[in-house]
């Protein structure tokens, strides 16, 4: 009975102990998780962010080279997508 109580409250202590670290590295990884994912997700926007821009400038280049009827001609249309296209797996 009395070793009972003599060890209850070094138990009650590590219990206490334990349960603040658990909660702390949960906390803690929480922020690290939600960092590093923050961290990619920008990484992403900005690349895609850049491939959009690269490919507007691809359309206003070919809207400025030419005229709406050589757009309107499907051969020239498809001589023009595959110019775009090449350029596209070249880079």
């Amino acid at each position: 009975m009395i070793l009972g109580r003599v060890l209850m409250a070094p138990f009650i202590t590590i219990m206490l102990v334990c349960g603040t670290l658990v909660y702390y590295f949960a906390v803690y990884s929480r922020h690290q998780v939600k960092n590093d994912l923050v961290r990619i997700a920008s990484g992403h926007r900005r690349l895609i962010d850049r491939f959009l821009e690269e490919r507007s400038s691809d359309l206003l280049f070919v809207s400025e080279s030419y005229n709406f009827r050589d757009l309107c001609d499907h051969k020239r249309l498809s001589e023009v997508f595959s110019k775009l296209q090449s350029n596209l797996h070249d880079v």
